[in-house]
């Protein structure tokens, strides 16, 4: 009888010590990116409040404050706060603002969900909001809300490399400085590391490691 281990012993052991070394994705570094804490972990330079321009609030759904606004709900659960402005008619206000400690040399990403509210019961904003985001004082990118309200659309800003920071103050400022129109939402803001995460590293190590022992195998 031979005393050899089979290849696909050594596989499950793999395997199993793989899935042991996987974690969860990268942490988002933003307090309360969600807003489901309310109007804490974050500054503006927006008036709290619920009528004008430049006026910032959290809603669980902006026809509740404003007759002519659409009805619908936070992206993160459907029934929880979200953050809706009327943009700013003076240029470079930040609407939101935050600072958060981070690694040296790390590539980070900053991302979330953007939509357009509405204040003029026609269901489309006619001057979206232009959002740009930057850190540290520097832009990193912007994009533009949805022109049909209500309609939540993910973004993604460029990859920031933190180089000799320790730190970092993310802000969004709306560069469209229409009167009308111009109403935005912001939910599920997230600033975290871009670096592979490590259970696709045990994966791709596991996956390699099978092949090589199948062909083993079959030699």
């Amino acid at each position: 009888m031979s005393s050899r281990t089979s290849p696909g012993l050594f596989v499950v052991a793999l395997v199993i010590f793989g899935l042991g070394c996987v974690t969860t994705s990268a942490a988002n570094l933003i307090p309360n990116g969600d807003f489901s804490a309310g109007n804490t972990g974050f500054t503006s330079d927006y008036v709290n409040g619920t009528s004008g321009q430049g006026v910032y609030e959290l809603t669980t759904d902006p026809h509740i404050h404003h007759s002519t606004a659409i009805s619908f709900h936070d992206h993160t659960t459907g029934s929880g706060l979200f953050y809706i402005a009327d943009g700013a008619t003076t240029a470079n206000k930040v609407a939101w603002r935050t600072t958060v400690s981070v690694d040296p040399n790390t590539p980070y990403a900053f991302s979330g969900w953007k939509s357009s509210w509405g204040n003029d019961g026609t269901g489309h904003d006619p001057s979206p909001a232009n959002l740009q985001a930057s850190i540290n004082g520097t832009p990193i990118g912007s994009t533009v809300a949805p022109s049909t309200d209500g309609v939540w659309a993910p973004f993604t800003m460029a990859v920031w490399n933190s180089g000799s920071a320790t730190s970092a103050t993310l802000t969004i400022v709306d560069q469209n400085i229409a009167s009308f129109g111009n109403d935005f939402a912001l939910d599920d803001l997230s600033f975290a590391s871009s670096v592979p995460e490590p259970v696709s590293l045990s994966l791709v190590t596991i996956g390699a490691l099978v092949t090589v022992l199948t062909r083993c195998r079959h030699a």
